[in-house]
């Protein structure tokens, strides 16, 4: 796994926070801080929207980047709780058929970008990029060369969810990912120690 490390280390990928015990938030963010790009968000923590955001502009001001996994109902109230934010937004869509409407009730936010949710191998990327996706959210085992050469080509960021192990994070790394997903916050700085040696 290490034959490429010289070049490996080079790469970057963003790491998105999801933060499973919102009592351990301030600190882990505090400890990770140059580790960690963003938050993420699901049915899981979603919850603790409005404390997360307070502890993360504390720690980033407005530079921690938003990433909401959710059903429609969920990210309008995340969206209603998020107000004017400065911090870029990115939605991940579980159904396609939401983006007309999101657009049109969200679209004066100029900070803001449509992605999708995806658990199927199969994945049409051309269709997405004509609605406009900017981004896919999909399972580290889904996860080929084939697909991140074909998502650049499109202009398709892919973001992996989840990757909470350092292995994981250096493979998805070397096939190009744009950003993962994880509860875990020290796999970039594992990442970083293992690569180096």
């Amino acid at each position: 796994m290490l034959h490429g490390a010289s070049v490996m280390s080079d790469k970057e990928c963003r790491v998105f926070y999801k933060v499973s015990d919102p009592s351990k938030a301030s600190e882990g963010l505090s400890r990770y801080k140059k580790y960690v790009d963003g938050l993420a968000f699901d049915e899981e923590n979603i919850g603790a929207l409005k404390d997360l955001l307070s502890i993360a502009e504390k720690i980033y001001g407005d530079k921690c980047e938003i990433l909401l996994m959710e059903s429609k109902e969920t990210l309008v109230y995340a969206l209603n709780t998020l107000g004017k934010s400065k911090s870029r937004i990115l939605i991940a869509l579980n159904e396609l058929k939401d983006l007309a409407e999101l657009r049109q009730v969200y679209g004066n936010y100029k900070n803001m970008e449509f992605g999708v949710r995806v658990t199927k191998p199969t994945l049409n990327l051309m269709h997405l990029a004509r609605q406009g996706i900017k981004f896919v959210v999909i399972p580290p085992t889904l996860i080929r060369g084939r697909l991140i050469s074909e998502a650049k080509a499109r202009k398709i960021s892919v973001i992996a969810h989840p990757v909470n192990d350092v292995a994981t994070y250096v493979k998805l790394l070397e096939l190009g990912v744009s950003a993962v997903v994880t509860t875990n916050p020290a796999v970039k700085r594992g990442a970083k120690k293992l690569l180096r040696l």
